[in-house]
């Protein structure tokens, strides 16, 4: 199995490599600290080393990652700086509680997925639209569902998924045997599948987030209750938790002009009070 998981991704990315040469196009991998980006960067990394060529890794700090997951990312990223592997990570954003109170934001919803267009996708484009001809790749797996197809092209940028024809397990069989911080992800993940931000509202719970750092899991769910009470209340929380979680809130400013981030009570159709309301009752 695990050679056939082997070459299912190879054979992505030598079809990468015969339409987009790497002396002509820069080859991006986006790694977030998680099972499917080390998977995808463990496979370019290697595969650009049999072949000579250079690959830039790319890491989106969105300032309201696990701690424990950005001191990973930071060893991780470390270690390839030290191997002379070039590396980036755009840290040129604001906390993301600055951000929610500057604009009036809510937590993210479904349908209203703010932090991605600020901290991931745009803010990662903007910045490969400055590096000419681009093969940015990125580790979503087919039975995800999110890639419609392997690439697309838009100008200068070609965004690839040479992870499409792998699976959850499948990543996993990878890892094992290919990655050497195989081990690391196997104890951020003992209590789940999917490893995010810890703000995020968009899931219906966090359970890795529960097992890694409960008490930042209780500070999430406090947070979410003071946002539905109203500016004053959400402000009063939200220091009180930077004072006792430092560490989880990076840069955080509070700005001095503040819009309400109160949803004016359309309770009915947030999904954000629905899953994240009646925790801990």
């Amino acid at each position: 199995m695990s050679s056939d998981v082997e070459y299912a991704i190879n054979r992505r990315l030598k079809q990468l490599y015969e339409i987009y040469d790497p002396s002509k196009w820069l080859w991006v991998v986006n790694f977030s600290g998680g099972k499917d980006s080390s998977a995808l960067l463990t496979a370019v990394l290697n595969f650009a080393e049999k072949r000579g060529f250079e690959v830039l890794v790319l890491h989106s700090d969105t300032t309201v990652e696990i701690p424990i997951v950005s001191q990973h990312v930071k060893e991780v990223m470390g270690y390839l700086k030290k191997h002379g592997i070039k590396t980036m990570i755009l840290e040129d954003v604001p906390n993301f509680f600055t951000t929610m109170l500057k604009h009036g934001y809510g937590f993210p919803r479904w349908n209203f997925r703010w932090c991605c267009r600020i901290y991931k996708y745009g803010r990662a484009l903007r910045y490969l639209k400055s590096l000419g001809k681009v093969v940015n790749m990125l580790g979503i797996r087919g039975d995800e569902g999110r890639a419609k197809g392997f690439i697309f092209e838009k100008g200068n940028i070609v965004t690839a998924f040479p992870l499409i024809d792998l699976n959850y397990i499948d990543v996993w069989e990878y890892l094992k045997n290919h990655c050497q911080w195989y081990n690391t992800l196997l104890k951020l993940y003992k209590h789940g599948r999917r490893l995010g931000c810890w703000v995020c509202t968009v899931v219906s719970d966090d359970p890795v987030l529960k097992y890694l750092d409960p008490e930042l899991y209780d500070i999430k769910i406090r947070l979410v209750k003071a946002r539905c009470k109203g500016l004053k209340y959400f402000l009063k929380t939200l220091i009180e938790a930077y004072r006792k979680r430092p560490d989880a809130f990076p840069k955080l400013i509070i700005p001095n002009n503040i819009k309400d981030t109160s949803c004016r009570g359309k309770c009915f159709e947030c999904n954000v009070r629905r899953y994240w309301w009646y925790k801990n009752k």
